[in-house]
């Protein structure tokens, strides 16, 4: 079946590396089996066919079976972390991801299905990055709501002290435990019927390995083989104080999202009374 998207904006170039997605939790009406890889440019039709949106002909993957069509989710949360293929959690349901789309192009096609799919409503609609510090969100209900987190800190900590280092080690622990906070935040607010999934990958590191082939000459290799960016030593406090801050306000952004979306019109605020009031006197 044809999904009604319209044309998606542009995306960055392909760029092959490994990943994985994860399905933290899953409503019962869904069902998440084996261990199928998946292009991360098919995510968009995952998170569709999840929804109940119809998908492309073109998706055939089997890592998900409806099981009941009359309850879906009523949100889909994406927690994207950059810089590494795994985070190495147990819980939950795994699948290789071929990481040849940027995590940006599922995000802004999930959204525009939504809005195509409810052109009269409007759902709460939330992409934050912890690194260039964006975030978009619009307030609804009745329609779907999409969350989707993006965590970029863990990548300088592993270019500065090593994959396998005691510091990389302790911010990803910190990280997962973050992320698990998250989870059980969603499945509380929405009562279990919330989709919660992360992706990780590593193509930045992939990117970033061809870039430097590409530009380098043969002759300079050698002297170029320290190709890691500069951080400051206190980059793991930074990394801390980041990361949590980035957390408690997402949690803000979601309270303050689903109080819009629940908050009833037949009952004016004290702003509104104070500012009818005047407006009478006014007239």
């Amino acid at each position: 079946m044809r999904t009604q998207e319209g044309v998606d904006r542009k995306v960055r170039p392909r760029v092959n590396g490994a990943g994985e997605l994860l399905i933290l939790h899953a409503p019962k009406s869904l069902q998440f089996e084996g261990s199928e890889p998946l292009d991360e440019s098919l995510l968009r039709d995952v998170y569709s066919g999840a929804l109940g949106f119809s998908v492309s002909k073109g998706s055939k993957w089997g890592g998900l079976k409806v099981l009941d069509p009359f309850h879906y989710p009523e949100a889909v949360v994406g927690i994207v972390v950059d810089g590494l293929p795994s985070l190495g959690i147990s819980k939950g349901s795994h699948f290789p991801l071929i990481t040849n789309q940027n995590e940006e192009a599922t995000w802004h096609a999930l959204n525009q299905r939504v809005s195509m799919r409810f052109p009269d409503q409007s759902s709460v609609l939330t992409r934050l990055d912890t690194v260039e510090g964006n975030v978009k969100s619009e307030s609804g209900d009745g329609v779907p709501d999409v969350y989707w987190l993006v965590l970029r800190a863990l990548h300088p900590v592993l270019d500065l002290h090593g994959t396998d280092s005691d510091a990389a080690t302790e911010a990803k622990n910190l990280l997962i435990e973050a992320i698990k906070d998250l989870d059980r935040a969603f499945v509380h607010a929405y009562k279990g019927q919330v989709l919660v999934s992360v992706v990780t990958s590593d193509a930045s590191h992939t990117r970033k390995s061809r870039s430097l082939m590409a530009e380098v000459d043969a002759d300079s290799v050698v002297d170029n083989m320290n190709v890691s960016k500069d951080y400051d030593p206190n980059y793991p406090v930074i990394f801390n104080i980041l990361l949590w801050f980035n957390i408690a306000f997402f949690y803000s952004i979601i309270a303050v999202a689903v109080f819009i979306a629940k908050m009833d019109p037949g009952r004016d605020s004290i702003i509104y009374r104070m500012t009818s009031t005047r407006m009478k006197k006014d007239n």
